[in-house]
C-alpha cells in the first residue's frame, strides 16, 4: 500500500511539472514575432536561391506591416541581390 502512494505522489509531482513546461511553451508561441515570421520564410526560399519568390513573401509581409523596418531592410537586400543576378547574367 505505501508504494502505491508513493507512486501515485510521484506521478502528481511529474505531471505538476509538465503542465508547467506545457503552460511556459505557450506562453513563448504567443510571444512569436509575426514579422520575424515573414523573414524565417522567406529565408528559406533565399537560402534555396529563390530570391524572387522571397522577394514576393516580403512584399506580402509589407501589404500587413507597411513600416516594419527589418521587412524592409530585407526587401532592399533582395532587390540588390536580384539586382546582382541580373547584372551577372548578362
Amino acid at each position: 500500500m505505501a508504494f502505491g502512494t508513493v507512486g501515485i505522489i510521484m506521478l502528481a509531482v511529474v505531471l505538476m511539472f509538465y503542465m508547467k513546461m506545457v503552460d511556459a511553451r505557450a506562453r513563448l508561441r504567443k510571444k512569436a514575432d509575426p514579422i520575424q515570421d515573414i523573414i524565417d520564410v522567406a529565408a528559406v526560399f533565399e537560402s534555396i536561391a529563390k530570391d524572387a519568390e522571397a522577394l514576393e513573401i516580403i512584399n506580402k509581409g509589407l501589404a500587413t506591416y507597411v513600416d516594419a523596418p527589418s521587412l524592409l531592410q530585407k526587401k532592399k537586400q533582395l532587390e540588390d541581390s536580384l539586382k546582382s543576378q541580373v547584372t551577372n547574367d548578362s
